[in-house]
């Protein structure tokens, strides 16, 4: 599938997104959280991030196949900044990779992105797959 140009230039269609690392006990996992398009605070309560469980490091060399991920309820926006204590006790995290990410394409069941991060950099396809809450990350090979 082609990629579809963007008619907003790249630096205006900029979005933050975050992959916080979350030590639970002995388990480790990643959530990237995604600024969803569209979505202004309204209230520091408002849940406007998309979030994803990741259950590996999201650097490159790990990111050469599709990646399963699991969708989480969304956040509020605080968590783009968060690190420190996990609520009830459970641990703590910390963010792993920061940066702006352009969403080229979009449906309820599929992103098209670009992230541009210190480890999360490049165009990447998130897509659900099964189940309610089961998607795909996988890096997408730029054409034309």
């Amino acid at each position: 599938m082609a990629w579809r140009s963007s008619s907003v230039p790249l630096n205006e269609s900029l979005l933050p997104f975050v992959v916080q690392e979350h030590h639970e006990g002995t388990a480790v996992h990643w959530d990237l959280m995604l600024h969803r398009p569209g979505k202004i605070k309204k209230n520091e309560n408002e849940k406007i991030l998309a979030v994803w469980k990741l259950s590996v490091c999201p650097v490159p060399e790990k990111l050469n196949h599709p990646l399963s991920i699991t969708a989480l309820p969304d956040h509020r926006k605080a968590y783009l900044t968060y690190e420190g204590p996990i609520s009830q006790n459970r641990g703590w995290c910390k963010i792993f990779d920061r940066g702006d990410y352009e969403l080229v394409e979009s449906r309820p069941d599929f992103w098209r992105v670009r992230f541009a991060g210190k480890h999360l950099s490049g165009r990447f396809v998130l897509q659900k797959i099964d189940g309610p809450d089961t998607w795909t990350l996988t890096k997408a090979e730029p054409t034309g």
